[in-house]
């Protein structure tokens, strides 16, 4: 009897990822969305991943798409393959939960594409040191 409650146990703990609405999902569906954007999307690594919650109400077109606690954001960091097969390095990521939208932050670059990434990556996923000065 035992054997069977302990695999059923770790079955339910497994299966968790893909339970719609979980922390484990929304990683899960970050993490696909950020992967289709590398070069390798089969070999990136992963740390430092956290939900951020909406900390107000979101209104679109009138109508309320979050309320204050949703989860809003996933962010990350996420570490791929250049075109030669080496690592580049961790660089934050951000997903949004509402739109669906994966954001990479390059650390490597001064160029406008990296200057347009800046500026249209969630402040909410930002550390201090990523913030631009004003």
């Amino acid at each position: 009897m035992r054997p069977l409650f302990a695999t059923a146990c770790l079955f339910w703990v497994a299966s968790c990822q893909y339970v719609p609405g979980t922390d484990a999902s929304f990683i899960r569906n970050a993490r696909a969305s950020v992967s289709d954007k590398l070069i390798d999307p089969t070999s990136p690594l992963w740390r430092k991943e956290r939900i951020i919650k909406s900390e107000t109400a979101d209104f679109r077109n009138g109508a309320q798409v979050t309320k204050p606690g949703d989860p809003k954001f996933v962010c990350g960091e996420v570490n791929g393959k250049n075109q030669m097969g080496a690592f580049v390095g961790f660089s934050p990521y951000a997903y949004d939960l509402v739109n669906k939208q994966s954001y990479l932050l390059p650390s490597f670059d001064n160029t406008n594409e990296a200057a347009m990434a800046i500026l249209n990556f969630p402040t909410a996923c930002m550390t201090k040191s990523q913030l631009p000065n004003v």
